[in-house]
């Protein structure tokens, strides 16, 4: 079969050949991309877990999202907020000194590496950004951390409830816990009801893998290049490079890029007024 990186590293100067209508292009274009991000987001799209999630259930999510589970976060974090409050209305310096929560990934990364926290909620709708040093290598670094560490980490509720319970106006990815005194109970609840959410996970993704096993195992054994497959993942393929040009057109309006990429950027914008052109018409 194909290989996925080769069918990508072959399609970029195909699809600005043939979908955007410009001259050929050299495949030299290919270095100015990130290939390995588009491999790695190609193959995320096509593998069994990706049946089970979503937009608003990410893939580093590890246990199904329960009214237990969402219950049991909201009531902790309001505690906690309430808490803090109240003791930085007594003593600012002292709430300061003894702060039950943090909240971003910034903070959440620093408190892990100082081996602080005692709990980590995370949002399961974090922006998808696979690219090195991006959102998803740093959820994947916290629960690895979290892991050495045996800190608790728990999947709930969303990024704008996070932000609304935090007393925040902007939408809040994760939330660490750094002490959970006068609500212990609530502490317990959460990390009780974490389980049984994680066993309906685990069936649910076995589930979708002997699916998908026995589909395969009804074709023939002997590994023949599908066209149609090709041809679908392909389409996909180049769907996908139009669209992170479209977005680099917008990050590169006032820098200068190389002269071949302004002239495929260039080439999109002109097919993307044409084609609003003929919509109209």
């Amino acid at each position: 079969m194909l290989d996925i990186r080769d069918m990508v590293v072959g399609s970029i100067p195909n699809t600005f050949n043939k979908e955007l209508n410009v001259a050929s292009i050299s495949t030299d274009i290919v270095h100015d991309f990130d290939i390995d991000g588009i491999v790695k987001s190609l193959k995320s799209m096509f593998s069994p877990k990706s049946q089970l999630h979503s937009r608003k259930f990410r893939e580093y999510c590890e246990h199904m999202l329960t009214p237990e589970i969402n219950g049991a976060a909201e009531a902790l974090i309001r505690e906690l907020v309430r808490l803090q409050n109240r003791l930085y209305q007594r003593d600012p310096i002292k709430a300061q000194m003894k702060r039950r929560y943090v909240a971003g990934l910034r903070e959440l990364k620093k408190y892990v590496s100082l081996k602080k926290l005692k709990l980590l909620i995370i949002a399961p709708d974090i922006d998808r950004i696979e690219c090195k040093g991006g959102l998803d290598d740093t959820v994947n670094q916290l629960k690895e951390s979290a892991s050495i560490q045996n800190i608790p980490y728990v999947f709930a509720l969303n990024r704008n409830k996070l932000g609304h319970l935090l007393l925040k106006k902007t939408p809040v990815s994760c939330l660490g816990v750094l002490r959970y005194e006068a609500c212990e109970n609530m502490f317990n609840d959460l990390l009780n009801a974490v389980p049984s959410a994680r066993e309906k996970y685990n069936l649910a993704l076995s589930t979708i893998i002997e699916n998908t096993t026995d589909e395969k195992k009804d074709k023939d054994e002997v590994v023949i290049p599908n066209i149609e497959e090709n041809k679908s993942l392909e389409d996909v393929t180049d769907n996908l490079i139009t669209s992170l040009l479209s977005k680099l057109l917008d990050k590169n309006a006032t820098t200068t890029a190389c002269t071949s990429q302004s002239v495929l950027l260039g080439a999109i914008q002109r097919k993307n007024i044409k084609d609003s052109i003929s919509s109209e018409n």
